[in-house]
């Protein structure tokens, strides 16, 4: 596909590049540029414009490429930490919540399940899913607090 000599089409498309750097978000939102032909002068470049990097060009690319990833990397894994530190708080609060509610009900030494967890769900301001709630009922049991036989809780 052949580029047609168009000035003002060129010029948009320096705008469109120089604003990308020197104007704010809400600026350049307004100035997109058509596709149709970002897409020809793509094509054309991909047909007729064939750089050649020097070594050092290479070099500095391929050491760029491997900090980026490097820091992408260390962002990802300190994401994931802060998630999962967070999944184990809420854990323990909710175990910590279940105690408080079982001991609030006395000397009882067994209580039902289904009325433990609809309690539980009620008195919490976050939601509180069947899965978070066994799990807290594990997180106690593997404490020595209690034990779940069928549907019904028993204190130890």
């Amino acid at each position: 596909m052949l580029d047609p000599h168009d000035e003002a089409c060129d010029r948009r498309l320096a705008h469109h590049w120089v604003a990308l750097y020197y104007q704010s978000e809400e600026q350049v939102e307004g100035e997109y540029i058509n596709m149709a032909v970002w897409r020809d002068y793509v094509a054309y470049a991909c047909s007729y414009v064939n750089p050649r990097l020097s070594e050092e060009a290479i070099h500095r690319a391929s050491y760029l490429i491997v900090e980026v990833n490097i820091i992408s990397f260390v962002l990802l894994c300190t994401f994931f930490q802060e998630i999962t530190a967070t999944a184990h708080k809420r854990k323990e609060e909710l175990a910590q919540a279940l105690k408080k509610l079982i001991q609030s009900k006395g000397k009882t030494p067994a209580l039902k399940y289904q009325q433990l967890f609809d309690d539980l769900r009620a008195q919490s301001d976050a939601a509180v899913t069947k899965e978070m709630f066994e799990e807290a009922l594990h997180g106690l049991a593997d404490d020595d607090f209690l034990t779940v036989t069928g549907k019904t809780v028993r204190l130890l």
